[in-house]
């Protein structure tokens, strides 16, 4: 992690801390936060003996009134960390807001559609305008960061191509190395303010909406997975297919089992086996140079995995599609 982002995540934090103590200073919080601050503060005032009390509860309330969500301002762009301190509720939002997991998890709930949602390390997801979701307690282990965009900000930077996704939350998988220098980039000019740092906003963001883009209209998961294995079928490993679509090997081998039903292991071996069938019936290719073109140290390796695959030796296989 940039040094820069990590001062500013820890520096948020301790503010936050502060406000969260001080009736006063979260008053001041939710007026410059909140379009609906005046609606907000006097709701609160029913509800608590003291807004400290207020804020300081462990569950996500249930809203009974569309009037009692508060709506954050998005008239500027702006990187606020999810800090230990901030409660889970419900809110809004009057542009977009793009949550970016950096570390850790984010786990979210949305009202109207009653629905969940957990984003890993390394994943992100964009809000349009209006969609109302509560962020759950942040862990020590989490560094989630919150970036509001104002529509016309989002407009200005081909941020458009967004707005044609098909669902008012919109979850970015596939993570490149590439959007991750863009987003850290985008904090520390939020954070720094340094001349020219509006420029250079709208610079970053239109180099990661291209490339958000790209990655999620690209191939799927399944079709990105077995065009690494046709290519790297010698040497592949989990970590180099992670790193190759911008994942953790854990979360990657997991998403693997999940959409798969089987292992990053087992997926190899049966790639080999397909491989080498094919090799046998439409080649001349040895068998000794199969089993070293697929990436076996030894001949009994590659002569263990056929037979276990295909019940036949692959001498055995070849003879019986030759007399076919």
């Amino acid at each position: 992690m940039n040094r820069q982002v990590d001062e500013m995540l820890n520096k948020q934090e301790k503010q936050e801390q502060t406000v969260y103590q001080s009736a006063e200073l979260l008053l001041e919080m939710i007026r410059s936060d909140f379009v609906n601050s005046k609606d907000i503060i006097a709701l609160l005032n029913t509800k608590a003996g003291t807004l400290p009390e207020f804020f300081h509860m462990t569950k996500i309330s249930q809203p009974h009134d569309i009037k009692e969500i508060p709506i954050r301002q998005s008239k500027q762009f702006h990187v606020a960390k999810h800090t230990l301190s901030q409660i889970p509720y419900f809110h809004s939002h009057e542009g977009y807001e793009l949550i970016y997991v950096l570390q850790g998890c984010c786990k979210q709930r949305f009202l109207v559609s009653n629905t969940s949602l957990t984003l890993q390390e390394r994943q992100a997801c964009l809000l349009s305008p209006g969609t109302i979701h509560a962020i759950e307690r942040s862990r020590t282990q989490d560094k989630i960061l919150k970036f509001m965009l104002p529509t016309e900000l989002l407009e200005e930077t081909e941020g458009l191509s967004m707005k044609n996704l098909d669902s008012p939350i919109t979850v970015f998988d596939n993570w490149s190395l590439k959007a991750d220098f863009y987003i850290q980039a985008l904090a520390i000019e939020a954070y720094t303010k340094d001349p020219l740092w509006q420029v250079a906003v709208r610079s970053y963001l239109t180099l990661l909406f291209v490339e958000l883009s790209r990655k999620h209209l690209n191939k799927d998961f399944s079709i990105l997975l077995e065009d690494y294995l046709s290519s790297h079928i010698q040497h592949a490993t989990l970590k180099e297919f992670a790193d190759y679509i911008g994942y953790s090997a854990d979360y990657t081998g997991y998403r693997i089992r999940k959409e798969m039903g089987q292992s990053f292991s087992d997926m190899v071996v049966e790639m080999k086996m397909k491989k080498a069938a094919q090799m046998l019936i439409h080649t001349f290719e040895s068998i000794e140079g199969i089993a070293q073109i697929l990436g076996y140290s030894t001949l009994s390796g590659l002569y263990k995995q056929f037979q276990r695959s295909y019940g036949v030796t692959p001498g055995q296989y070849r003879k019986l599609w030759k007399k076919q």
